[in-house]
């Protein structure tokens, strides 16, 4: 299996790091984006293209006896400087010893030699011990950094690279690499994908996290028991799961937002599949229903749960705040019948 073209997405990364490696066109290269991007699993592609015997607009072959060698993490001719266990950062050491040391010295396997480096965990002292590498490697030697912002590298070291942004994945893209990374549902994979904002690595940290899926629950629960619910048991123990989940109120924001934007698709029964909490069809099917909930009702529900998240975004105070959302919620979900 050709191993570039198994990534999802990514086409325009793909296509030039393609063409900039067919046509040999830079010895050091510069992958960025935001962390959990796929920065670091480009980059496995970017190196095994290099050491392939028999690489492709593909990727490498993954059979030839270089490929298998990366694959089981003995390959002589590469080189990838990462941050220890327990580290946060590149030795400057570690550069000098893994870098500078061995970069005169002639491929074993491959006709060239990989130096995969972690820019965001190289410092000042780090990146001036490298720069001589940069500024003139051997004609074998190729350096791929990667790094969440260009701008935390110093300008000599960027002045040497090519530069190749990674962009943030759609909505589906994410779903994709979610299903085929592990066992998880559709409804639960388009919730994690709606909320990490176009970076894989997001979304897999949340599928991971089983207090989100039960934070997800009790918010749904809180939001569909609104209409027979009274003023004083909201600003009680309805608020009281918001402050119990202060710590994460973006997150908790963006979960309500999330659920709010399903009601649309019940009011339209031809998109039911989109639904994220099926299973709570029937309530929420129930709650359109009896309080004869609007789109314009709807639309100011979700308002002031964007204007909450601003307001917090600019340290106003968190109680009021947040009783006024639930307040506003509650009127537009109980009231609705009546306006």
């Amino acid at each position: 299996m050709r191993l570039f073209s198994s990534l999802i997405g990514q086409k325009r990364a793909k296509e030039r790091i393609y063409h900039l490696l067919d046509n040999d066109l830079a010895r050091t290269y510069l992958l960025t984006g935001p962390k959990g991007i796929g920065k670091r699993s480009m980059a496995m592609q970017m190196s095994r293209m290099l050491l392939c015997d028999n690489p492709s607009s593909e990727g490498a072959c993954g059979v030839c006896g270089p490929c298998h060698y990366i694959e089981q993490g003995t390959h002589p001719d590469f080189i990838c400087l990462y941050p220890e266990s327990g580290d946060k950062s590149v030795k400057v050491a570690t550069v000098r010893n893994r870098v500078i040391s061995d970069l005169r010295m002639y491929p074993q396997i491959s006709k060239r030699k990989v130096y995969l480096i972690d820019g965001d965990a190289l410092g000042e002292e780090g990146q001036n011990a490298l720069l001589k590498s940069l500024e003139e490697p051997p004609d074998f030697s190729y350096f791929i950094l990667t790094v969440s912002e260009a701008e935390r590298l110093q300008k000599t070291v960027l002045s040497r690279a090519v530069t190749v942004p990674l962009n943030r994945y759609t909505e589906n893209e994410v779903v994709e690499i979610l299903k085929a990374s592990f066992d998880i549902s559709s409804s639960d994979a388009a919730l994690f994908a709606r909320l990490s904002n176009g970076v894989p690595g997001v979304a897999i940290e949340m599928s991971k996290n089983n207090d989100l899926l039960e934070m997800k629950d009790e918010l749904e629960n809180i939001l569909l028991r609104l209409d027979q619910t009274s003023d004083s048991e909201i600003l009680t123990s309805d608020f009281s799961f918001f402050d119990a989940n202060k710590s994460d109120i973006d997150q908790v924001l963006s979960l309500l937002m999330s659920f709010l934007g399903q009601f649309p698709s019940l009011m339209n029964p031809a998109h039911t599949e989109d639904l994220q909490s099926p299973y709570k069809t029937d309530m929420m099917k129930r709650m359109i229903k009896t309080t004869g909930l609007t789109p314009d009702r709807l639309m100011r529900a979700s308002e002031s749960v964007v204007l909450a998240s601003k307001a917090l975004a600019l340290n106003c105070s968190f109680e009021p705040t947040i009783a006024r959302m639930l307040m506003t919620l509650k009127k537009e979900f109980t009231n609705a019948q009546s306006s």
